[in-house]
């Protein structure tokens, strides 16, 4: 008799790569959140953008190292922020480009979302929240990374 095979079965899912997932979105309302909230008790655009910012760091920080990598390694804030300005300038630079071909901003920053993300998931993965033992492992299954950075623009 022949056992009927699940249907997940050889499907491998990145259970991490889904918490990070799940966690930004947590992050963003986050940040939004505090947005409004700074909005409300009558502060300028401008403050209340960057408090709901600087809050927002902070929370997301400890959201992704706690519930996505699970880290506890000293120094992984400053690596955190420093990598901010690769992802916004990557962002900028993929709207940019999708801008030169005609499409428009909205649509741009649309369609920069899932590379911008891929390329954060890695960059944390790799060089934020990375454990000594998941090293070896970690460049293995990143075969995206070489790519992201031969991208012409």
């Amino acid at each position: 008799m022949i056992k009927p095979r699940p249907v997940t079965k050889g499907l491998k899912v990145n259970t991490q790569f889904f918490r990070f997932l799940i966690v930004g979105g947590v992050n963003t309302s986050f940040g939004y959140a505090v947005y409004t909230l700074f909005l409300f008790l009558g502060i300028q655009y401008q403050l209340a953008s960057l408090g709901a910012l600087i809050c927002g760091i902070i929370f997301s920080f400890n959201t992704q190292r706690k519930f996505v990598f699970k880290s506890t390694k000293e120094g992984a804030f400053i690596r955190f922020v420093f990598l901010l300005d690769f992802y916004i300038l990557f962002n900028i630079s993929l709207i940019a480009k999708c801008i030169s071909y005609g499409f428009d901003a909205y649509i741009s920053g649309a369609i920069a979302i899932g590379p911008v993300t891929l390329f954060s998931y890695f960059l944390q993965k790799i060089v934020v929240f990375k454990s000594k033992k998941e090293n070896i492992k970690t460049i293995a299954t990143v075969p995206l990374a070489p790519v992201i950075f031969s991208i012409r623009w």
